[in-house]
């Protein structure tokens, strides 16, 4: 739904296209090439991108417990809302103060997928970071006759600078999607 939102908005609702879109905060990490094809969030950034706009998509990776009780109930437990909205005021700062500094930021249109850590590291870091190779199965359990929203990763890109492994270690991932590089290999037939 994301997607035409965008498409609308850009169009149809602002007298001028807006210098940037941001999207999110994601409930869950958007990482991997799993998550690029899949995810609202970076699909609205994405569509941003194709009519010539910047954009900035932003996830939260959340604890198995804090994800299942969002889940099952769309909210989180309290004290847990209220660590992530003091952890996140201080790393969005620091994401938005870095990425506006960038001397080509908001000149092409290109998307920043930023991955927010669950418990940020005592040191954290934002790390510039690559689209991982990871992949993933199904993202439902059947529970009696209904199904339940239950995502696993099937495999898990283990590099050092991937965005998986990266936002997994309390590090904030940053990753520069830029559709007009997609499929830039010519192979012969």
């Amino acid at each position: 739904m994301r997607k035409p939102c965008i498409n609308m908005g850009i169009y149809h609702v602002c007298q001028d296209p807006p210098d940037l879109v941001v999207s999110g905060i994601n409930i869950g990490v958007n990482t991997g090439v799993g998550y690029l094809f899949s995810s609202g969030t970076i699909g609205a950034c994405l569509e941003a991108n194709i009519a010539g706009i910047p954009a900035i998509a932003l996830s939260q990776l959340l604890a198995r417990s804090a994800f299942q009780a969002w889940m099952l109930q769309q909210r989180l437990p309290e004290d847990e809302l209220s660590r992530l909205r003091t952890q996140t005021m201080s790393l969005l700062g620091q994401v938005f103060e870095t990425l506006l500094a960038r001397p080509d930021f908001g000149q092409q249109p290109v998307t920043w997928n930023v991955n927010l850590p669950d418990t940020a590291a005592p040191d954290w870091r934002l790390v510039s970071t690559v689209l991982g190779h990871s992949m993933y199965g199904s993202v439902f359990k059947q529970v009696g006759e209904r199904f339940r929203h239950e995502s696993g990763l099937v495999h898990t890109d283990m590099r050092d600078h991937a965005d998986e492994t990266v936002v997994r270690q309390g590090q904030v991932s940053v990753t520069r999607i830029d559709i007009r590089e997609l499929a830039q290999t010519v192979v012969p037939l």
